[in-house]
C-alpha cells in the first residue's frame, strides 16, 4: 500500500489531537491518576529539549515503506524547529535533505509499517537517529516534558498525563491497536529512561473494525 505526504501528515494531526485532548484527570474508572496534560510534539520547540548535545536544527520523520513508487522517501513528522530550520546555510541543508534511514526507533503506519527516525545537523556533522539506543543518546537525561513525550512515543505508548517524581516521571499512558484493543497504563520512567508498569487495564471490543 502507498502512502503519500497527506499520510504523514494525518499521522501526525492524530498523534497530536490524541495527545492534547488531556485533561487534569486521566478520567479511567480504573486507573486513577492526576497530572499535568502531556505537551504535544506538535506543539513543542527546539527549547523543550534538554539534549546530550546542543545540535543546529532536528527534525522527525516516517519513511515512506515503498519509495520505489516514486513517492517521497521520507516524510518529516515534527521539526525543532522552523526559526531554527530558516537559519540553517545551503550546505546544511543539502546533508540534512540526502540523509535517509530504512531504519528507525519507532514504527508506524498502519497496516504497511514505515520506520520512524530522526535527523539531525550541527555544523558540517549530520546525524541519524535510527534505534532507541541513539534516540536516548542523543536525548541525554529525560528531564523534560518533551523528551518524556517523545521516549514513550518511541516505545509506542501515547502520553496523556504526567507528573514529576524522585527519580523521574509517572505517566498516565494508553496503548490502541486500532482494532478494538486499548491498554492503559501507569508508568514510572527514571531519568536513564527504563520504564516500569506500575497498573494495567486493557479493554477490547470484538465488535470494532480495524482501521
Amino acid at each position: 500500500m502507498n502512502f503519500s505526504r497527506p499520510r504523514f501528515r494525518a499521522i501526525a494531526f492524530l498523534i497530536a489531537g490524541f495527545i492534547a485532548a488531556c485533561g487534569s484527570d486521566s478520567g479511567d474508572p480504573d486507573l486513577a491518576f492526576t497530572g499535568s496534560s502531556a505537551p504535544p510534539l506538535s506543539d513543542t520547540n527546539a527549547d523543550g529539549f534538554n539534549l546530550a548535545a546542543p545540535v543546529d536544527y532536528w527534525e522527525i520523520r516516517g519513511r515512506n515503506p515503498d519509495s520505489a513508487s516514486g513517492l517521497q522517501p521520507s516524510e518529516r513528522i515534527f521539526r525543532y524547529d522552523a526559526d531554527r530550520y530558516a537559519s540553517l546555510s545551503e550546505a546544511q541543508i543539502s546533508d540534512l535533505a540526502a540523509a535517509d534511514s530504512q531504519t528507525g526507533f519507532r514504527y508506524g503506519c498502519i497496516p504497511a509499517s514505515c520506520a520512524i527516525y530522526a535527523v539531525a545537523v550541527t555544523g558540517d556533522t549530520t546525524l541519524i537517529i535510527n534505534s532507541t539506543p541513539l534516540l536516548l543518546a542523543f536525548i541525554g537525561t529525560i528531564d523534560t516534558a518533551a523528551e518524556l513525550t517523545l521516549w514513550l512515543w518511541a516505545a509506542d505508548y501515547e502520553l496523556r498525563q504526567y507528573r514529576r517524581t524522585a527519580g523521574g516521571y509517572e505517566a498516565f499512558v494508553v496503548q490502541d491497536n486500532a482494532c478494538g484493543r486499548v491498554r492503559t497504563a501507569i508508568v514510572f520512567v527514571d531519568t536513564n529512561g527504563v520504564i516500569t508498569e506500575l497498573e494495567s487495564v486493557v479493554r477490547e471490543d470484538r465488535n470494532a473494525p480495524c482501521t
